[in-house]
């Protein structure tokens, strides 16, 4: 299920709207925890695999940034990061489905001029590629206990490493000052004030000595 040769092309603009959407999704997360709300409605884009429910929103963006920082580079992603692009091509696909016309156009005003996209093709499109794409990005959803990676992997190392990936995530609560420089090319200046605003009125920053 999750390769550990995972050399992936991914198209262009759909990769950016959806890691977009999953950027916005997760921003609605840190608002509800800075404000203390004690029932979220937005859990962050993550939670379309189970495995990773109750992943403070604050390490998901961190993971997203990281893995946007992979795809501009279009070096080898880790089986983390495949998760990532996974959970965020099905946060594209959600917003499709309920044509959350308010979110698409909030899509399309970031850093990279872009045109919304076409829902009456959106879901289609987003189909062809997780079909196209190796299985690792197909079958994520029914990855939900630590002890299934391991076993899915044909290498024991690579599994040990996930575990130990997921393991970290999931017990992180800080992030570090470079969590915006990896953001360029996918928030605008505001909306970086915005997270940083954010983050440390909740206490998410680890002092910039230690980031």
């Amino acid at each position: 299920m999750l390769s550990h040769t995972p050399k992936i092309q991914l198209p262009g603009q759909l990769i950016y709207l959806s890691f977009r959407a999953a950027w916005l999704e997760t921003l609605d997360a840190i608002v509800d925890q800075a404000a203390q709300t004690q029932s979220s409605s937005a859990p962050g884009f993550l939670e379309h695999i189970p495995l990773f429910s109750g992943c403070a929103p604050q390490i998901q963006l961190d993971l997203l940034f990281q893995t946007w920082t992979g795809v501009q580079q279009e070096r080898d992603l880790t089986p983390l990061e495949q998760c990532v692009c996974y959970c965020a091509l099905e946060e594209l696909g959600r917003l499709g489905v309920l044509e959350h016309h308010r979110r698409l156009k909030e899509l399309v005003s970031g850093p990279i001029p872009t045109q919304q996209p076409d829902l009456l093709w959106l879901g289609s499109q987003l189909r062809t590629i997780l079909v196209t794409l190796p299985v690792q990005f197909r079958q994520f959803e029914a990855v939900s206990d630590l002890g299934a990676i391991s076993d899915d992997l044909d290498s024991e190392p690579q599994g040990n490493t996930l575990r130990k990936d997921v393991l970290a995530t999931l017990g992180r609560w800080n992030v570090g000052f470079h969590i915006f420089s990896a953001s360029k090319n996918l928030l605008t200046l505001r909306e970086r004030q915005v997270l940083e605003c954010l983050l440390k009125s909740g206490r998410m920053l680890k002092p910039s000595a230690d980031s």
